[in-house]
């Protein structure tokens, strides 16, 4: 891509090699990017959903620094349309308070979802949440560690946000 762009109005003798070296030595980029590896095995994703908001995957990122009392954020993300919610909360927030906000960012604005991906958290285990989830019809389906392709989606999106938040933040 910056290749590209400075091709536009630029250019010189050996200016990919030139770009390309800038680009590897940029140190914010550096520091917040994350690393990919190829998952082991074959992935067996999770079906395409059938309309907006009908699958979606709930995340939380904690342990940032505190801002007003705040210190997570719970991610949710819509598996059709990949619309995404960034709610700030406390690491420790109760699965109560997980219903509220909920019911305030998700299903005041789209609807009950049909179906939930979350990790196995305490706050989405908790009898009262699964109790909440059984009576409002939605299915939870827990996904267990390092299987991106159950919940893939909001693990990378979580990635993005820290690196977005870390280039920010660091300027």
């Amino acid at each position: 891509k910056t290749f590209k762009l400075i091709s536009k109005e630029f250019w010189w003798p050996g200016m990919r090699k030139d770009c390309t070296a800038y680009v590897e030595s940029c140190h914010v980029c550096g520091r917040a990017k994350a690393t990919h590896m190829k998952p082991a095995g074959l992935l067996q994703p999770l079906p395409v959903p059938p309309r907006l908001w009908h699958s979606v995957a709930m995340d939380f990122i904690v342990d940032l620094p505190p801002v007003q009392g705040k210190d997570s954020i719970l991610v949710i993300v819509d598996h059709f349309s990949k619309m995404d919610h960034f709610i700030v909360c406390c690491k420790n927030v109760t699965s109560l308070a997980l219903a509220d906000l909920s019911f305030y960012h998700i299903i005041r604005l789209h609807g009950i979802p049909n179906n939930l991906v979350t990790d196995r958290g305490s706050v989405f285990i908790s009898q009262f949440f699964s109790a909440l989830l059984r009576n409002y019809g939605i299915a939870q389906n827990l996904s267990s560690a390092y299987h991106p392709q159950s919940d893939g989606q909001t693990k990378r999106l979580n990635q993005v946000l820290e690196q977005y938040l870390c280039v920010y933040s660091n300027f």
